[in-house]
């Protein structure tokens, strides 16, 4: 019996990643929209845009987070070429996380709490609700600036080990800040995987008209697989070198 047992294990099939599909929005003032597989295997994950035509989330393009998201490798397919950024002072996709001429931030508040549970992509999740805040003083061509920044987040987590998407999925809810993306990233990975993400940043500078931005993604499919270390490197034959465009 033992040894049925052990044949059986032998012969199981082993699924050492996770390879998630998604539809993205972006509600801004440059609105966008891409479908993204998203292919994760410990502290590696990979983003590969199905559809898109974002100067960075596009098919010409492939994003590999390494390291639990401290290095990202940008390969462009069509230069064949790649090249390295620290995601340290990076924000996520929405402007509102930042303002012109900051100075410092400061009254930074993070919570996030339970909220019930779901279903999506066919998997069950634990939804969550979490509140950003913080407040910025800025100074634009010698005028001292005051701005208020609030982010209201719901994600709905699949619960597995996380040590690939610190941030939810595309960074989308990194600031940039240290003093708040250390919250964050202390809090988030614990709950698991989002499959579903609705994420709203707000900024007011000096009591001006508030501006809102609007970022969401939703998983359609959930698969695991064994993944290739390779995925995770930029392809044969490509060459390192700097874009000609800025990316932080």
């Amino acid at each position: 019996m033992k040894r049925l047992l052990l044949l059986f294990l032998l012969s199981a099939p082993s699924f050492a990643g996770t390879v998630i599909d998604y539809d993205c929005h972006t509600n801004a003032s440059a609105s966008y929209s891409f479908t993204t597989r998203v292919s994760i295997d410990g502290p590696n994950a990979r983003f590969d845009v199905l559809e898109g035509t974002h100067p960075v989330f596009n098919p010409k393009i492939t994003v590999i987070s390494r390291d639990e998201g401290v290095t990202l490798v940008v390969i462009d397919h069509k230069q064949h070429t790649y090249f390295y950024r620290k995601t340290a002072p990076m924000s996520g996709p929405l402007a509102t996380w930042r303002a012109p001429g900051i100075v410092s931030e400061s009254n930074v508040r993070f919570d996030i709490e339970p909220a019930g549970k779901a279903t999506v992509a066919g998997r069950e999740v634990q939804e969550h609700r979490a509140h950003a805040s913080y407040d910025l003083k800025l100074k634009i061509e010698d005028e001292a600036l005051s701005a208020h920044v609030d982010a209201q987040a719901s994600l709905s987590m699949m619960k597995m080990r996380n040590e690939a998407l610190p941030f939810g999925v595309v960074f989308a809810f990194k600031s940039g800040f240290p003093s708040l993306d250390r919250r964050i990233e202390r809090s988030l990975p614990r709950l698991g995987i989002p499959l579903k993400l609705t994420l709203i940043v707000t900024r007011t500078i000096s009591g001006g008209n508030p501006i809102r931005e609007e970022f969401t993604a939703t998983a359609t499919n959930v698969t695991e697989e064994k993944l290739d270390p390779s995925l995770f490197l930029a392809p044969p034959g490509y060459q390192f070198r700097e874009p000609t465009f800025g990316y932080e």
